[in-house]
């Protein structure tokens, strides 16, 4: 996945076809050059913990250090095996 960032917001996420639908590239990838002047780059992945301990939900697709980075929230399962003060 891409985002095409200008003026330091997203523009419009997608792939290559859907961010250019009316341009055609050699070889069917869009090179360096053409990324760079159209401000495109490649999404990055949030942090995402274990889902084993975490309920991981996606959010937005935000700037991190002028990074698109693809967001997540972790949130701590309750384990079975929890026990509580005295019980």
């Amino acid at each position: 996945m891409f985002a095409i960032v200008k003026d330091g917001s997203i523009t419009a996420t997608g792939n290559i076809k859907q961010l250019f639908p009316n341009t055609s590239f050699a070889g069917g990838a869009a090179n360096a050059d053409f990324k760079t002047a159209e401000g495109v780059m490649d999404i990055v992945q949030g942090e995402q913990k274990d889902q084993k301990y975490y309920f991981v939900t996606q959010g937005n697709i935000e700037l991190v250090d002028g990074v698109p980075t693809q967001q997540y929230t972790n949130t701590a399962k309750r384990l079975a095996d929890e026990t509580i003060d005295g019980v």
